[in-house]
């Protein structure tokens, strides 16, 4: 075994001895165009940008999570206030149609990532912005990574953060839109409340004006009218008391109904490249090079040891 194992070396060795000329044209080749090819691909960098996770969230939602059961009713009992549902939200069609309208600066002019990508059909649009973009996060840790890749670095960065403003205005628009209405009504309610508790105090106060001595009178119409007044009065004040608790209350939900986007780090234009990796192309490319001219050379060596033995 060991004497056959002594021969393949040997026989190998001999082999790329023989053919030392074309072993070093193939590798010189291989590397070439290996060297080549990694000069000519188009650079790529890749910005990120880093958000924090937010709001408590559901045990059971973060476990449904972590198990993979995206659309169980594990996941359902998320609450809307929490973290956890950036990644959905970020890869929406809604936001994903808004960063395709939003206008960045690349190659010296303003214009729309749409038109950068150079797609008129919207699919094919949201196909490319795929590509480019990736949204992860750790189910650990529950943070959050924006990675945008592209041939700009000052593009990569502009629009991963400015998926970040768009989260933002997602939490505002979408998820207080419940909690607004109710704080706007009832601060439409309060208002309407102060007016209509001003002129009950006015008119009370124009009555005992008029009727300085109601305390002593004697009129039953009088006093009826005092009272009359002042339950209106009490009933207003009580209600514009309830409102104004009740707007307090509405106020504290509306912010509790915002997720907070605590972004640890807004992504920088990246100084490195992310693709290609040149020194991986031109090792593998001299790699495989090398494998080839053994391959040849064996099979030459083989072929002519063949030929020899035929004519013998």
């Amino acid at each position: 075994m060991k004497s056959d194992e002594k021969i393949s070396v040997v026989t190998l060795i001999e082999a790329l001895v023989r053919s030392r000329k074309l072993v070093a044209i193939i590798i010189g080749a291989g590397i070439a165009l290996s060297f080549t090819l990694a000069l000519t691909l188009p650079q790529r960098f890749t910005a990120t940008a880093t958000i924090l996770p937010s709001g408590k969230g559901n045990l059971f939602g973060k476990l449904g999570s972590l198990i993979g059961l995206q659309n169980s009713s594990l996941t359902d009992e998320i609450p809307q206030n929490s973290s956890l549902l950036f990644p959905t939200v970020l890869s929406s069609r809604y936001v994903r149609m808004q960063l395709l309208r939003s206008t960045f600066e690349y190659a010296g002019k303003k214009t729309t990532l749409s038109e950068i990508l150079g797609k008129r059909d919207i699919d094919d649009a949201l196909t490319a912005l795929d590509a480019l973009v990736g949204i992860g996060m750790d189910k650990k840790t529950g943070i959050i990574r924006i990675r945008v890749t592209t041939n700009d670095p000052d593009l990569s960065a502009a629009v991963a953060n400015r998926l970040i403003d768009l989260l933002r205005d997602f939490n505002v628009q979408k998820k207080r839109k419940k909690a607004w209405y109710n704080y706007e009504f009832l601060s439409n309610k309060l208002s309407e409340a102060s007016k209509e508790l001003f002129a009950a105090e006015s008119t009370l106060t124009a009555f005992e004006k008029r009727h300085r001595d109601y305390t002593e009178s004697t009129d039953p119409s009088v006093v009826m009218e005092h009272e009359k007044l002042t339950r209106e009065l009490e009933l207003k004040e009580n209600l514009f008391i309830d409102l104004t608790k009740e707007k307090e209350l509405a106020d504290i939900e509306l912010k509790r109904q915002t997720p907070i986007v605590r972004v640890l780090d807004y992504a920088s234009p990246p100084r490195i490249k992310s693709f290609p990796p040149r020194k991986l192309i031109v090792m593998a490319g001299g790699s495989l090079s090398l494998i080839s001219a053994v391959i040849v050379s064996l099979l030459r060596m083989i072929s002519l040891s063949a030929l020899i033995t035929r004519f013998i």
